[in-house]
C-alpha cells in the first residue's frame, strides 16, 4: 500500500489471520476508498512483534507517535511525512545509499510481482489502481535487458 494507507492503518482493520488490512488511500474509486491489502507471513511476524511492543493507548492507529512539547505529548497516528522521515533515519544508519522513498518499493514489489508472472490486470487491482492503463503505463515498459530476455525466451525462433 501507499504510505498513506500506512499512516491511516486503524487496529480495528488489521487482520492478522487472514493476513489482511483495510486502508484507506487514493487509488481505485477515489481518495479515501477503502481497499483490502493482503500480507505474508514476514509482515505479519514484523506486526506482531510491533504490536507487542506498542504502547497501550486510547489512540485507535497501529502506527503511532508522541507529539512534542510541553503538555502536548498525545499519543497519535504517525503522519506520512513521519513516515518517510523514520525510514530516512533507518535508511542512513543502515548505509543505505542513493535516493529512495517508501513509494520505490511499492514500485518494487510491483516490477517483483510481474517478473514472477502476475499479470497486469492483477498487479493493478493488487495495487489498487483506478484502471489497468495507469499500471500499464508505469510499470508495463521494460528495459532493453527485459526485452531481450523475454525475446530469448518467448521467440518461436531459437
Amino acid at each position: 500500500c501507499r504510505a498513506a494507507g500506512v499512516s491511516g492503518l486503524k487496529m480495528s482493520d488489521l487482520d492478522l489471520i487472514f493476513g489482511v488490512a483495510v486502508v484507506r488511500e487514493k487509488g481505485r474509486g477515489g481518495n479515501n476508498k477503502a481497499r483490502e491489502v493482503y500480507f505474508q507471513s514476514r509482515t505479519k511476524r514484523a506486526l506482531e512483534e510491533w504490536l507487542a511492543v506498542r504502547p497501550e493507548c486510547d489512540c485507535p492507529y497501529v502506527f503511532i507517535g508522541v507529539g512534542q512539547g510541553g503538555t502536548n505529548n498525545k499519543i497519535h497516528g504517525i503522519t506520512v511525512s513521519g513516515i518517510y522521515q523514520l525510514l530516512k533515519r533507518l535508511a542512513k544508519k543502515a548505509g543505505v545509499p542513493g535516493d529512495w522513498n517508501p513509494h520505490n518499493w511499492r514500485h518494487g514489489a510491483a516490477r517483483g510481482m510481474i517478473k514472477n508472472g502476475a499479470s497486469l490486470i492483477e498487479v493493478s487491482q493488487i495495487l489498487g489502481h483506478s484502471s489497468v492503463s495507469v499500471t500499464g503505463d508505469i510499470y508495463g515498459v521494460l528495459g532493453e535487458d527485459e526485452l531481450k530476455e523475454s525475446h530469448r525466451a518467448f521467440s518461436w525462433m531459437k
